[in-house]
């Protein structure tokens, strides 16, 4: 498993090399609330995989301000789904939703990616599944410097 911690939220690693790698594939159901973003083009006849995100609630999905849409382009969020090389078990049970509205960082920096962070708000609401459901928020609370977390992501098992 790979834990990182980061200092400041919002704000990219100085690093050019700054990525995740070296992870373990999960299993079905294993993070239900991982989202694929993924960009349609030419009126949907061709589509590519965007970023990853998080589903917060059932009209909500985070992710990275620099996954907006391209010119002429629209985004779908597909749910459910852990394996993206195979037509395995979660694609049979994976939903794809339109996204109605991107929200991005008021203070989003593109050349530096700071505060690079944004809601996509689904066109309609998501039937909770059992390997489909929102992550919990934690409250201010809860949050604790140098607390361990887990990525999870869309990225590769080795470089």
């Amino acid at each position: 498993m790979n834990v990182l911690i980061f200092a400041d939220c919002g704000v990219r690693s100085v690093s050019k090399t700054a990525r995740i790698v070296g992870g373990k594939a999960a299993a079905f159901g294993r993070w239900p609330w991982q989202a694929l973003v993924k960009e349609s083009t030419w009126l949907g006849l061709f589509s590519k995989n965007k970023c990853g995100g998080v589903l917060i609630s059932d009209k909500y999905v985070l992710t990275a301000a620099h996954c907006q849409p391209g010119f002429l382009a629209s985004l779908t969020v597909v749910l459910g789904d852990f394996d993206l090389s195979s037509d395995s078990e979660g694609t049979k049970y994976s939903v794809t939703k339109n996204v109605r509205r991107v929200i991005v960082h008021r203070d989003y920096n593109a050349q530096t990616f700071e505060n690079d962070i944004a809601l996509l708000e689904l066109e309609s609401a998501v039937d909770f599944q059992p390997h489909i459901v929102p992550v919990c928020m934690p409250t201010v609370e809860e949050v604790t410097v140098g607390s361990k977390c887990y990525v999870t992501g869309w990225g590769r098992l080795k470089v």
